[in-house]
């Protein structure tokens, strides 16, 4: 199983996707400690399971924002967002450092 999302080439959105893609997004951090603690997609809460991932839901045409919580021990500290493959692997689609903003948003520009 392939990821789902791609970072987006032309730098207008930060993922794009497939029209019915659904993505299993989870986060690292250094040092380890970052939980997501809420997720949603368009609106549509994506629960986060005992594994710290959320699934989200099928992906429609058009514009869908990513919108994640995060806790985090310490301001400084780097923070990865992450897709599972399905097969293993994973692959990195964004990194920040906390700022004291837990809240952070991605578009996705689904076609």
């Amino acid at each position: 199983m392939a990821c789902k999302l791609a970072p987006d080439a032309t730098g207008a959105f930060d993922f794009t996707a497939g029209v019915g893609a659904s993505a299993t997004i989870f986060v690292e951090s250094t040092p380890a400690g970052v939980k997501m603690s809420a997720a949603d997609v368009a609106g549509t809460d994506c629960p986060v399971g005992a594994d710290g991932k959320i699934k989200t839901p099928a992906l429609t045409a058009g514009l869908s924002v990513l919108s994640i919580t995060t806790s985090v021990v310490q301001h400084g500290d780097q923070v990865r967002v992450k897709e599972d493959c399905g097969d293993g692997t994973s692959h990195l689609l964004k990194t920040f450092v906390f700022d004291g903003e837990i809240l952070k948003r991605y578009q996705i520009n689904v076609f």
